[in-house]
């Protein structure tokens, strides 16, 4: 979980609570926003978003 949150440290809130819910809990991006009660629309954004700046911080 440390480690985890220690790359999440650049992404916003939302971005976290999907890495979280996706690599801790398994949860799909449906089952995400029915948890967060907000579109699926909404949590792919947050899924892009977070893939964007983590892949960042691995290619440097």
């Amino acid at each position: 979980m440390e480690l985890l949150l220690s790359y999440c440290q650049g992404l916003t809130e939302k971005e976290t609570k999907w890495v979280l819910a996706s690599c801790l809990q398994f949860l799909s991006i449906r089952e995400i926003a029915e948890q967060e009660q907000v579109s699926i629309s909404a949590v792919k954004q947050w899924r892009n978003g977070a893939r964007k700046k983590l892949n960042g911080l691995i290619i440097k």
